[in-house]
């Protein structure tokens, strides 16, 4: 009788062993699903931010090429006028700065 209850006992520590070794791997199981759900979130993510970021760096360029040519003209004009004032022209040097100031 003590080698059946012996027995018994020792295949129901065999059950909850197998039971608790199942148990880890399922919930190792779900980590790595986790992590991996996680590395799929951080991609799309990642992805996103360097679509708008070069969204960002595109519009950027049209502003500073914008922002040279604006540049560019008023110092063409600029230079007309000062050439005009030389010339005797009753054109205000401080009126243009000051507007060239409001454009820039």
């Amino acid at each position: 009788m003590a080698t059946k209850r012996g027995e018994k006992q020792n295949i129901d520590d065999n059950e909850r062993i197998s039971r608790r070794n199942t148990e880890k791997s399922s919930e190792a199981e779900k980590r790595i699903r986790l992590s991996d759900d996680n590395v799929e979130v951080n991609k799309k993510s990642i992805e996103k931010l360097l679509r708008t970021n070069s969204q960002i760096i595109s519009k950027l360029e049209v502003l500073i090429t914008g922002q040279k040519n604006l540049e560019t003209r008023l110092s063409g004009i600029e230079k007309k006028l000062n050439d005009d004032n030389k010339n005797n022209n009753t054109i205000d040097p401080e009126y243009i700065k000051v507007i060239k100031m409001n454009i820039i």
